[in-house]
């Protein structure tokens, strides 16, 4: 695995978190993201394109599925 694959495996595009999570719209992301105080951070790395660390997703997920019981 080069270098670069394994940094293109740790992020994920706004687009796949959407599907992950039944989202249809950016919008309804960027309101869970702003009700959500522990929800994982986007960053935008160079132009518009916006991507989530996988490892925080997958915590994030995680402590949600804990807090279910």
């Amino acid at each position: 695995m080069n270098q670069e694959s394994k940094l293109t495996d740790n992020i994920i595009p706004q687009k796949e978190l959407l599907d992950l999570l039944g989202y249809k719209s950016p919008e309804s992301l960027r309101n869970l993201l702003n009700r959500d105080k522990s929800a994982p951070r986007p960053f935008k790395p160079s132009g518009r394109r916006v991507f989530f660390i996988r490892a925080e997703v997958e915590n994030w997920l995680e402590s949600k599925k804990a807090l279910r019981g």
